[in-house]
């Protein structure tokens, strides 16, 4: 198989199912407990995996996708909550950038969300990969928009993608105080567990990279509620359909 143009990992099994079903030829390889499918996408040769949840899980499947498949380009695709309050569920975050918001070692004179002595605490995406998931959201979203009327929307404004700031913690975000807590330190659009693991994993081997996050939950009260109802009737297809436009739109 010719080297892959688009590598996907994805946290978790409703984020893959469709993606993987949508593979043509499947080869399926298992390392570290974790499965990588590889075939062809729309024509296109992709290699997708689930990790797990969590920064662990995440920062093994892109070092895997690195050492076992020669990944040069890391898309990290699934679903996040809402940081910043101009946005809403059903909306898409590509990251400009991204960093932790559970690391601390300001007490030696590191950097907020700085791992030490590692010498950055923001990752900066590809720009290209920005560009063209920043495209294949927007498709994606005309594509589905019939489908939002199944979720709250304010006004009925129609969901939109916005390139920003995406926080990573070993955490699932589901209280107010929290939320402005992060909002207050660090700013940021959305929150996620995995994002900046990768980022760092992208970085130290020198590989292009980028997250989108399509978004399920507020952040606050009932989090956990809203996060299941949208992963299950929304995300599926959403994440799919970015899949393909951006598959498609890498290899043109």
């Amino acid at each position: 198989m010719n080297k892959p143009r688009l590598n996907i990992i994805t946290p978790l099994e409703e984020e893959l199912s469709l993606l993987r079903d949508g593979i043509e030829t499947p080869v399926q390889e298992e390392y570290a407990g974790i499965i990588f499918v590889s075939g062809l996408l729309s024509g296109v040769p992709v290699i997708v995996a689930k990790s797990g949840v969590g920064k662990v899980n995440a920062a093994l499947a892109a070092q895997i996708m690195i050492d076992r498949f020669d990944a040069d380009r890391l898309v990290l695709l699934g679903v996040g909550g809402i940081i910043n309050n101009n946005l809403s569920i059903g909306d898409v975050v590509v990251s400009r950038d991204v960093r932790y918001h559970d690391v601390n070692a300001v007490g030696l004179g590191f950097a907020p969300g700085e791992v030490p002595f590692l010498g950055i605490n923001i990752f900066n995406a590809s720009q290209t990969l920005i560009e063209k998931a920043e495209q294949a959201s927007r498709q994606a979203l005309s594509k589905l928009q019939d489908r939002y009327f199944a979720i709250h929307r304010p006004n009925n404004r129609k969901p939109k993608v916005l390139v920003g700031t995406i926080l990573t913690g070993d955490q699932f975000i589901s209280g107010v105080e929290k939320k402005k807590q992060l909002i207050e330190s660090f700013g940021g659009d959305c929150v996620d567990m995995e994002g900046a693991a990768v980022a760092q994993v992208a970085h130290l081997n020198n590989r292009q990279f980028v997250i989108i996050r399509a978004l399920s939950d507020e952040c606050g009260y009932n989090a956990e509620n809203y996060f299941y109802d949208y992963l299950n009737k929304i995300a599926p297809q959403l994440l799919f359909e970015i899949a393909v436009n951006l598959a498609v739109g890498l290899n043109n």
